[in-house]
């Protein structure tokens, strides 16, 4: 049975932020199949966190620490200015100290919300340039994915496939598709998700039902 999408206007409220996890959660994808012993070490810290009494004396030692790099890089740039041609060992090392020290002073919020605001500006281009698209009709079938009058792709050629509350990310081929579940046009849209379930791993958001 096939199963069409007719691409509209990416007009949905709140469409960029679920866009940007369903992105950031892509490249996480493509990174645990990289790296798949680094992300089960990450997975095992992320299972042993310790008690927050831990974590606060583990801030405040790294704050010290922040201070005395920065002290040390402070230290050892400015007779490097003074002299690059014959301290540049010291300037080097006085670059490095005070860029540890930055980031170890800085909330790992704040870097988290750094990472956020490029997923969320990836989105904002991906969504204008599908705004900018002539509209088109999408068939899924047993063999893969029908954009308009192209040939198919087969559902070998996906990486990934991710499901966010209101959208479907397919990446395939270095390529992405987004489709809006509101555009799902002809088909059961249950029968549909047991289909790509069937043929791909479908990465759920957490708010993606």
């Amino acid at each position: 049975m096939d199963f069409l999408f007719r691409t509209g206007k990416y007009d949905l409220p709140g469409l960029t932020q679920q866009l940007s996890r369903a992105l950031e959660k892509r490249t996480e994808l493509e990174s645990r199949a990289k790296m798949p012993r680094m992300w089960r070490t990450i997975d095992n810290l992320h299972d042993k966190k310790e008690p927050d009494e831990v974590l606060e004396k583990r801030r405040y030692r790294n704050r010290i620490y922040g201070v005395v790099l920065l002290i040390l890089g402070v230290f050892l740039l400015v007779p490097g200015l003074m002299d690059p041609e014959k301290m540049t060992l010291q300037l080097f090392a006085g670059c490095v100290g005070i860029v540890a020290g930055v980031l170890c002073l800085r909330p790992r919020s704040m870097r988290s919300s750094n990472l956020q605001r490029r997923f969320e500006r990836a989105a904002n281009e991906l969504l204008k340039a599908l705004r900018e698209a002539p509209a088109t009709d999408v068939r899924f079938t047993d063999e893969g994915m029908q954009l308009g009058e192209s040939d198919t792709v087969p559902y070998a050629d996906f990486t990934c496939c991710v499901e966010a509350q209101d959208l479907y990310l397919f990446v395939w081929n270095g390529k992405v598709t987004v489709l809006l579940k509101r555009d799902f046009a002809a088909g059961d849209a249950e029968e549909f998700g047991a289909m790509l379930r069937s043929k791909l791993a479908v990465s759920e958001l957490d708010d993606a039902r």
